[in-house]
């Protein structure tokens, strides 16, 4: 696992959010368009929606693929802790001496022994 994986991971739910906001304003955008296809007093407002949708755009797509405190921290620690020795090494035979342990201790309680 690495930091790219870990990004992409915790962005999912930001990148649907960033669809379901484009969609929305592609509605919006539509609306407009057909209004001003009606009433063509109204050119300059479509002028400043098109900058408005612009800009909603590139703010949308800010927020999506920049991470926050929480998500940044985890995509830089967790790859660091997942692949260190000690989660791959030490960790797993610390696990299975307890593992025996406690199976030792079960099949000496099971026999009335302790």
């Amino acid at each position: 696992m690495n930091p790219s994986t870990m990004y992409w991971l915790m962005m999912l739910d930001n990148i649907r959010n960033t669809f379901e906001c484009l969609l929305v304003l592609s509605i919006i955008s539509t609306g407009i368009l057909i209004a001003i296809g009606c009433c063509e007093e109204i050119k300059s407002l479509f002028k400043y929606a098109k900058i408005s949708a612009i800009a909603a755009c590139i703010g949308v797509l800010g927020i999506t693929f920049l991470p926050n405190t929480k998500q940044m921290a985890a995509i830089i620690i967790v790859p660091k802790v997942v692949n260190s020795e000690f989660a791959n090494e030490t960790l797993p035979a610390e696990a299975k001496e307890l593992y025996s342990l406690a199976k030792t201790w079960l099949v000496a309680k099971s026999k009335g022994k302790e």
